[in-house]
């Protein structure tokens, strides 16, 4: 049996289960445990369990809840291409579109601490991304003098974000506060690209509709990048057994 003295071994999901026979394992072994888990009294009568066998410092206990995700992410777009008739005038379309495609780690963690009976401390750090939908890369649509045109090109949107935040209270009483920051890459925006008919011909020439009766285009773009960021707090309070009633405050600052 291998010997763990002098070693210190973190366990999560200690409060039951493997969690809880590997702690006492672990511990039996010589090594000091750290106790994680969220149930609080359960971890404190596993360490006093502990304690009591192999002395006062055997083990520690860390109320928290810890979660991990990663996640690699492909996402691709292949053999594209734009093809049919104008029906404006009859004319043929037929343009082949470049592949597109997008790669990337996206982790995300998440934790959150019971610094009391009464207090939890939270926060995450997390990163995803949007690809570009089939209506913002290939169809091109028109409503009355307004033509939304295609955009082929479209660069995935990525975004990393952060959180922090506490609760403090109880099932029956709580307030509940978060701050964020979200920092986006390549943000997608729909936008009026042109307000005329001659302005708007380089981008109507590829629908063969140069010269026609749009005096609009619309479309998704890469508008660069930007940063979200605010607060929100909600309190919540169960007046009955049947009644409770929320009440919340959100403020939200967006900067491109």
């Amino acid at each position: 049996m291998e010997d763990f003295k002098n070693k210190t071994a973190l366990i999560t999901g200690a409060s039951s289960g493997l969690g809880e026979a590997y702690a006492l394992a672990l511990a039996d072994r010589g090594a000091r445990v750290i106790l994680v888990a969220r149930r609080a009294d359960r971890l404190r009568q596993l360490s006093d369990r502990i304690n009591q066998k192999h002395g006062v410092y055997a083990s520690t206990v860390i109320p928290m809840d810890l979660s991990v995700g990663l996640r690699q992410d492909f996402w691709q777009a292949t053999n594209a291409s734009i093809n049919g008739l104008v029906q404006t005038n009859g004319t043929p379309i037929n343009n082949n579109l470049a592949n597109n495609s997008y790669s990337g780690f996206n982790p995300n963690v998440g934790l959150k601490f019971w610094a009391s009976d009464l207090v939890a401390l939270r926060a995450a750090a997390y990163k995803n991304f949007s690809a570009p939908g089939m209506n913002m890369s290939y169809r091109a649509f028109s409503s009355g003098t307004t033509f939304t045109a295609a955009n082929p090109g479209l660069n995935t949107q990525t975004n990393t974000g952060t959180e922090v935040g506490f609760d403090i209270g109880n099932k029956e009483n709580k307030l509940s506060a978060t701050a964020y920051l979200n920092q986006l890459n390549n943000y997608i925006d729909y936008a009026t690209m042109c307000t005329s008919s001659a302005s708007c011909s380089s981008y109507l020439q590829p629908y063969n509709l140069a010269g026609s009766s749009f005096t609009t285009v619309k479309q998704y773009y890469n508008a660069g990048n930007a940063q979200i960021k605010g607060f929100e707090i909600i309190g919540t309070t169960q007046l009955t057994n049947t009644l409770g009633a929320t009440a919340g405050f959100t403020r939200t600052t967006a900067e491109l």
